[in-house]
């Protein structure tokens, strides 16, 4: 690059393709997550799989997008009065208890089976089991009303 920086393999190869699919898969994202309910980050995790190639980066990403969205929520159901801040603690202790839990969890299995993609496969397997349950509330839903 002119400017010296050295390019990590990780890093975007950033052109006009590129650019492309990734306003595509976030359009998409915002769709689906606005008309399903799954959040955008689970949508565009996998995407940037593939786009960045590392389990690793792609995954701390599609956190950082999920904390931010999530964060920016939290704020506006509070501030409109649909939840009470002493609730959003109390999710906010369980969601960090169980995301400490789930770092422990990848961590020991990339110790032991020394891959990184058993990242790729537990989003897969979480993304699969939130399509699940989405299904079965929609339907009972529909069906108690």
């Amino acid at each position: 690059m002119s400017l010296g920086y050295k390019l990590e393999p990780s890093d975007v190869a950033w052109n006009w393709k590129n650019v492309a699919k990734i306003v595509a898969v976030c359009l998409l994202a915002g769709v689906l997550s606005g008309s399903v309910g799954l959040g955008g980050s689970t949508i565009k995790a996998p995407f940037l799989h593939h786009l960045l190639s590392d389990a690793s980066v792609s995954k701390a990403t599609s956190t950082f997008m999920l904390l931010s969205t999530v964060g920016a929520s939290t704020v506006i159901f509070i501030w409109l009065g649909s939840m009470k801040w002493q609730e959003a603690l109390s999710y906010m202790a369980i969601g960090l208890v169980g995301g400490t839990c789930g770092i422990w969890v990848m961590k020991e299995f990339m110790r032991r089976f020394r891959r990184k993609s058993h990242i790729v496969l537990f989003l897969g397997a979480y993304i699969g089991c939130a399509l699940l349950v989405m299904s079965i509330l929609t339907i009972l839903k529909v069906c108690t009303t």
